[in-house]
């Protein structure tokens, strides 16, 4: 009994050996690793590639911008998932400054153009001569011979410059505007428009106001916007109530003329056919 008893028992034992599951598998799963893209100073370039690209390098240095890439994504296929060494970092930096420079260079070229088609290289002749000097240079330099910095240093160089030029050019002209809108806002008092058209008198000023504001805030370019919109609006509201005037003067007038009808109708009335005494009664 004893010896059926043991055989019965390694038969169970066996079966529950062979249906359990299979042991964990106890190998620490692989670390994920994030995009080269998105960490440490590979992020900070493609950063810079986007930010230039934003700029519209793609547009304005199309060569010099794949040239950049090339050595870029030629760097992140040898890294892979590991992080650069100091010869890597190294040329990390030297790519970033070369966006950099694509990106001060093509808003040097937005600004230059803003500058010649607003004729405002007048207002600053000094700082366009050397922005022009300093986009001439960037542009002459090799993108990859050229050392970054002398690049990123020329490009922002002629950024600031036409910055600068854009600056003096806008100030000025929102100056004339301020004048022109005060002008007109003196011949809507002549005719008290600020009664007659309170409501637009009131908006017009609050406009003329933002400008001052934007003024002292360093925004010439907004407040050029908004002293031309004070002025267009005080010439709209004199106008406006200048016309309403005119009719209303000219309806006083007919009124008059029509009454001086009636009174010389009824005279020369009179002098052909006088009423008698009774029968004025």
């Amino acid at each position: 009994m004893k010896v059926k008893l043991c055989a019965f028992s390694f038969v169970l034992l066996a079966l529950f050996a062979g249906c359990k599951s299979p042991p964990k598998d106890t190998t620490a799963p692989p670390a994920v690793v994030e995009d080269a893209k998105d960490t440490g100073l590979v992020g900070q370039v493609e950063s810079a590639r986007e930010a230039a690209i934003a700029a519209k390098a793609d547009e304005t240095f199309p060569g010099e911008l794949a040239s950049v890439n090339g050595r870029f994504d030629a760097l992140k296929q040898r890294l892979g998932s590991r992080s650069p060494n100091s010869a890597q970092s190294a040329e990390l930096q030297d790519l970033l400054l070369r966006y950099q420079a694509l990106e001060m260079a093509s808003s040097a070229e937005y600004r230059k153009a803003r500058v010649d088609g607003l004729e405002f290289a007048q207002y600053d002749n000094a700082s366009y001569d050397k922005g022009e000097a300093a986009l001439a240079a960037f542009k002459a330099a090799d993108i990859q011979s050229e050392s970054a910095q002398t690049l990123y240093d020329n490009a922002l160089a002629a950024r600031d410059a036409y910055t600068a030029v854009l600056n003096a050019g806008f100030i000025a002209a929102a100056e004339k505007a301020r004048a022109a809108a005060l002008s007109s806002k003196s011949k809507a008092d002549s005719i008290k428009a600020g009664v007659a058209a309170r409501d637009a008198y009131v908006n017009a000023g609050t406009y003329f106001r933002t400008g001052d504001e934007n003024m002292a805030n360093k925004l010439p370019e907004a407040a050029l916007a908004d002293f031309q919109t004070a002025g267009v609006s005080y010439e709209e509201i004199y106008a406006d109530v200048l016309a309403r005037r005119n009719a209303a003067q000219a309806a006083i007038q007919r009124a008059e003329q029509r009454a001086r009808d009636v009174e010389a109708f009824a005279a020369e009335a009179d002098e052909l056919a006088p009423l008698e005494e009774g029968e004025a009664e």
